[in-house]
């Protein structure tokens, strides 16, 4: 027994040839039906790009760099290097990083180099908004100055120039001291960076201004700056420690003197005895609990002897040396004015404002993909209906609606849309079993949805083919092919068929092609079924006849004809007709026990080539 390829309601979701996966071809797909909604996206992101390219001020930035060195301390001088290991932990690299960005050093910085008062240090910073805006509207009244589209006065209206500029302009009250202070210091923290050049002990010194030169002696005095500081700071605490040993000493001297001056005191008494007290002497400060003898006070006079020119021969070498501080520190590259802008970086922000574009442009198609319940692709027939797509009739621009015309196939017979015909036409051809599919039907679920033109076309190929065709308009509430085709009626050419209906048939195309208007029988014979099949039977003059039913808006009823063909093509709007419009039409005619030969779809954006011939030919008739 030959098989029937049908839809069955909950079957559609089993009909699954290619799987769930979403392919390549898909994702191309998507993109080309919402090409518009992409080239959109890159447009706009291109265009916010050139904005932010047009509006920014060209940014340099000047590099030096700084070495900090290990040094030994005083006491180790006389140390060999080998025995001594010189080096600096990560610790202590992060803190002279952390000295570089502080605001004293950036004070000094702005106090040396008048920077609050410097027009090109304040417009450092990155416009504002607003700031923009009056640089994008003197662009554009240029531009249409520069072709003559504005006269002068026009472009300076557009320009916001003169009165105009300072009526719009937002005014203020004066800024006080510390608030230019604050300013000042918040655009040299932005212009700044301070790194450290991989592990070395070298520390690269970044400032970025729209003035070169600026950029470059900022850099170069936030260098001095931090060396001078440092410096200083080391000389403070020399100086410090050299007070301390100059009051330690002078403490020292005062004790030497007076163990000195009580031995000679005691040696001049020429009184040695041992126990005799000596008032003059005092015992404490020789730490003798009874009265002491000569040999004590002598040494204890050379103990603060000694002890004082050790401390003098200490206090000598901290004089001639000032301070040995325990890094140095020393600039290896001074800044030099930039040759080119660092930023902003055209060829960079266009290549990330396009991706961003394409990035935003495909989320966008495929929520609006995954939101569109119209039919669109073969894969989604053959998904939602179990149908296959017999063919996909392109847009044709300059025609009404974009469908075509009735004879479209005759006026551009090389066209797109007249293959895709054509080879419907030849898969009906093959749609038989035991006999040819001679009676066809076109339906459709929206009155708009092109299906007249699908049928009247279908006809005229079939004509053109040799084959007698007769085209029957039973949409009796739109009658399109009537009100259209009915013109072409040629005086005295003789139809085929009964007596009754000679005259109602008008001929379309000398012997080959004829039309049935909606108006012959009268709309209730038309759309009774009985009269429809006593009418079908009798037209076996004809080698092919194509019945335009009424859509499904129309009502269920009105498609009882549909189950007196051999087959009933359904046509489908892409991106218009719903799919669950579609869906119910299938059902009805799967109801009515009518073989459904498949969809095709009208102005379709994208093209697939034929679909479904190999399943042509398991149509039961």
């Amino acid at each position: 027994m030959d098989t029937v390829t049908e839809w069955r309601p909950g079957t559609a979701s089993k009909i699954r040839p290619e799987g769930d996966v979403l392919s390549f071809a898909d994702i191309l797909n998507v993109f080309r039906v919402y090409l518009l909604s992409v080239l959109a996206c890159v447009g706009f992101s291109l265009l916010a790009a050139w904005i932010y390219l047009a509006t920014s001020d060209p940014a340099y930035v000047a590099r030096t760099q700084i070495l900090i060195e290990p040094e030994l301390p005083s006491f180790l001088k006389a140390t060999t290097a080998s025995d001594v290991n010189l080096s600096i932990d990560t610790a202590q690299i992060e803190s002279q990083i952390v000295v570089l960005g502080s605001e004293k050093i950036a004070q000094m910085v702005i106090d040396r180099l008048g920077l609050r008062e410097n027009t090109a240090f304040i417009e450092s910073g990155a416009p504002s908004w607003a700031e923009r805006f009056w640089r994008l509207r003197g662009i554009v009244s240029d531009s249409l100055a520069e072709y003559g589209l504005v006269g002068d006065e026009t472009r300076r209206m557009l320009a916001g120039d003169g009165a105009d500029t300072q009526a719009t302009a937002p005014r203020g009250r004066p800024l006080t001291e510390f608030q230019l202070n604050r300013r000042a210091m918040a655009i040299f923290q932005s212009g700044l960076a301070v790194r450290r050049l991989g592990v070395s002990y070298a520390i690269e010194i970044t400032f970025q201004s729209v003035d070169s030169d600026l950029a470059a002696s900022i850099a170069n005095a936030l260098a001095d700056a931090y060396v001078r500081e440092q410096v200083e700071i080391k000389a403070a605490a020399a100086n410090e420690g050299r007070a301390s040993m100059e009051r330690r000493l002078d403490q020292l001297r005062n004790q030497m003197n007076r163990a000195v001056a009580i031995a000679q005191a005691f040696r001049s008494r020429h009184d040695y005895r041992i126990g005799v007290p000596d008032a003059s002497v005092d015992t404490a400060q020789f730490g003798t609990a009874g009265p002491p003898t000569l040999e004590e006070l002598e040494v204890t006079a050379e103990t603060y002897r000694k002890m004082y020119e050790s401390f003098l021969g200490a206090y000598t070498d901290q004089i001639s040396q000032q301070s040995l501080p325990a890094v140095g520190v020393r600039v290896i590259t001074p800044a030099t004015p930039a040759l080119e802008p660092n930023s902003p970086k055209p060829k960079l922000v266009l290549s990330f404002s396009l991706l961003a574009g394409l990035l935003v442009g495909g989320g966008l198609a495929f929520l609006r993909h995954s939101l569109d319940k119209t039919v669109r692709f073969p894969r989604q027939i053959r998904e939602e209906f179990g149908l296959d797509c017999i063919g996909e009739l392109p847009r044709v621009f300059g025609t009404r609606g974009g469908y075509g015309r009735f004879d479209e196939v005759i006026r551009q017979p090389d066209s797109r849309f007249t293959q895709t015909i054509f080879n419907v036409k030849g898969m009906l051809a093959l749609a038989r079993v035991r006999r040819p599919a001679r009676r066809i039907a076109v339906v459709s679920a929206l009155p708009s949805d092109g299906k007249s033109t699908c049928a009247s076309n279908l006809a005229y190929a079939h004509a053109v083919s040799g084959l007698k065709t007769l085209l029957i308009d039973a949409d009796i509430y739109h009658a399109a092919l009537s009100r259209r085709l009915a013109r072409k009626v040629k005086a005295g050419s003789e139809a085929p068929g009964p007596e009754a209906l000679r005259g109602a048939i008008t001929t379309l195309r000398d012997e080959c092609l004829w039309l049935l208007p909606s108006h012959a029988l009268g709309p209730e014979h038309l759309l009774d079924a009985g009269v429809m099949d006593a009418l079908l039977k009798e037209m076996t003059m004809f080698d092919v006849v194509i019945v335009d039913l009424p859509p499904l808006t129309a009502g269920v009823d009105r498609l009882a004809a549909s189950a007196l063909c051999d087959g009933v093509i359904v046509v489908a709007e892409w991106g218009r007709t719903p799919v669950d419009m579609v869906a119910s039409l299938i059902q009805i005619l799967h109801a009515s026990d009518t073989t459904s030969f498949g969809v095709l779809l009208t102005k379709a954006r994208t093209h697939h080539g034929s679909h479904g011939q190999k399943r042509w030919g398991t149509f039961a008739q």
